[in-house]
């Protein structure tokens, strides 16, 4: 419980600091914050799923309001989104070299943040 607590605190802080911010500067703020809980060596990762949650929810509203090119880009990109956000939560808490994809997960982790990642025990 603690995590989510302390997680959803930092947001709240954050959306209230910034709450007199223009929606660019705002984005700004959420996305340091993003990689910067990337870094955090916190209980696993708490502030990223918030802080990149506030971030797409963000763009998702100026998406909304932006004038569409394409109809079909307002109906697909959430579908492939919400896909994209289930793989990477379905990643097991144990167990996970019984998994292939998150035996993937972990090296793309691993490469994308070198110094972040702990050591896996089935590495």
């Amino acid at each position: 419980m603690r995590p989510e607590l302390v997680g959803s605190m930092f947001l709240y802080l954050t959306l209230i600091a910034t709450a007199g911010f223009t929606t660019f500067w705002r984005r700004v703020v959420l996305f340091i914050l993003t990689a910067f809980s990337f870094a955090n060596p916190d209980p696993p990762m708490t502030g990223v799923c918030f802080f990149s949650g506030a971030l797409l929810a963000d763009l998702s509203l100026a998406l909304e309001n932006a004038t569409p090119t394409k109809p079909s880009t307002h109906r697909i990109w959430p579908v492939v989104l919400a896909t994209f956000a289930l793989f990477l939560g379905s990643c097991p808490e144990e167990g996970p070299e019984k998994a292939a994809w998150s035996s993937a997960l972990y090296e793309v982790g691993i490469r994308l943040f070198p110094g972040c990642i702990l050591p896996c025990k089935y590495r």
